[in-house]
């Protein structure tokens, strides 16, 4: 059964708003005395029936219509002609004064000297003073009943930062005011951060200008993660203090999002060259994450920050690969062209290993065939021969030494068979080098 809330105007009514109006000390004081007490009370059928202080009413000044819309559905006590007299009292203030607010201000003025609107402002209801304030938009009284110490609840205060009129009124007395635990209320404002929603300068406001750092490395992670996070917000937790360094199940800090994300200046802020090996658990680094969010900028900056570039992921690619992989002509040409990096893939690495061997081979093959040629009776242009296939040899074994050295030669373990090969290349080349300067003395003596 959903709750209906009754607020009985009192019989007394009438008398207190009479007496305001005529400043009749004596009608005042009749109609406070008369006054039930103020409470809320639920009936079996669950219809909540409250009384409240005259506070209350004096802001109201007259009930609600049925079809208007009001926390409360209003009755009243008294007869239709204390109605009718409410209703041309409240219209002949209003030719005097300017506003609604103006008329209750007024009235309030003449009545805290015999019921203290102070202590009206202390007591506590189910429709709070403030919600009844940001209601008829009285940002004058409601500044007043700050000043009076009016309490505010956690709804209250998260209410009052969605209205941007009443957030700025409020700002300064959301510490000194606020009931309940604050702790409690900062992990609310902390959930409502990493949403989105810009409650920073509360959170700010209630922890004297000092955050909890647990607070903001949490508020960080979550928002930042989010699809709609805002860059700017994130700044805002860094220059408070959050160091983005926890991680969310996924092994993800703050710093890989920002890389996920494309947030530039987040990631330029928590980027250190103690966290360029940061990554995931499948093994994506920080390049990985920027090369998926195709951010140009990133990847300088992670480059630039030491991230390592040689890194792969668990399908075995590196940064530049995984740009290759995804097609991305914009990467890829950042990388070769501002960076110098180009990685040949696994079948291109083959054939690089493949070709460098193949030339080591046709040196350590050029030196038999030398000696072959040299020590053949048919053969009358030794010194020739000798000359032409050192020559080959030479360049083709310096050729080799080029692409080994080459960026694009992949840093792996090699057979034993090819390690042998490379190791006797320089020692057929040195011999068949000896041999060359023996024909030439030979000759030339």
């Amino acid at each position: 059964m959903s709750l209906e809330r009754v607020l009985v105007w009192p019989e007394a009514y009438p008398l207190l708003l009479k007496g305001l109006l005529e400043q009749n000390g004596a009608f005042i004081l009749d109609a406070l005395e008369a006054w039930p007490k103020c409470e809320e009370t639920k009936d079996a059928q669950g219809i909540s029936t409250s009384v409240l202080p005259p506070l209350y009413y004096l802001l109201w000044l007259k009930p609600a219509e049925p079809f208007e819309q009001c926390f409360y559905q209003h009755i009243f006590e008294y007869d239709d002609n204390a109605q009718q007299y409410i209703e041309s009292a409240i219209a002949h203030l209003h030719q005097q004064l300017n506003s609604k607010e103006a008329i209750s201000e007024l009235l309030l003025s003449r009545i805290d000297q015999y019921a203290a609107i102070g202590n009206q402002v202390a007591m506590q209801s189910e429709l709070t003073l403030t919600s009844l304030c940001m209601h008829l938009r009285f940002f004058k009284l409601f500044q007043q009943f700050l000043n009076l110490g009016m309490p505010l609840s956690h709804d209250d205060v998260l209410a009052i930062w969605a209205d941007d009129d009443f957030r700025e009124v409020a700002l300064p007395f959301i510490k000194s005011n606020v009931t309940g635990d604050t702790n409690v209320l900062a992990e609310e404002i902390a959930d409502r951060l990493r949403q989105g929603e810009d409650f920073f300068d509360l959170l700010l406001a209630l922890s004297d200008g000092e955050v909890d750092n647990r607070l903001l490395e949490r508020a960080l992670l979550s928002h930042i993660s989010q699809p709609d996070a805002k860059q700017s917000l994130c700044m805002r937790f860094i220059e408070q203090g959050a160091k983005g360094q926890i991680t969310d199940e996924d092994g993800l800090t703050a710093l890989i999002w920002s890389a996920k994300q494309g947030f530039a200046n987040v990631f330029d802020a928590l980027l250190s060259k103690e966290r360029a090996s940061e990554c995931d658990l499948k093994g994506n680094n920080l390049l990985h994450f920027a090369v998926r969010a195709r951010s140009l900028d990133i990847i300088s900056k992670a480059l630039n920050g030491g991230v390592n570039y040689h890194q792969k992921d668990s399908d075995g690619l590196t940064p530049y690969r995984l740009a290759v992989e995804l097609e991305l002509p914009e990467v890829i040409k950042h990388f070769e062209h501002k960076f110098g990096i180009k990685e040949l893939s696994e079948e291109g690495q083959l054939k690089l290993i493949q070709h460098v061997h193949l030339l080591h081979a046709l040196v350590c093959f050029i030196l038999p065939l030398q000696i072959f040629l040299i020590f053949s009776d048919s053969i009358t242009i030794k010194t020739e021969i000798s000359i032409a296939t050192t020559l080959v040899s030479l360049g083709a074994f310096a050729f080799a030494l080029s692409l080994k050295r080459s960026n694009l030669y992949p840093n792996i373990k090699h057979p034993f068979a090819l390690t042998l090969i490379r190791i006797l290349s320089p020692i057929s080349l040195i011999l068949a080098l000896l041999l060359l300067l023996v024909i030439l003395t030979t000759v030339l003596s």
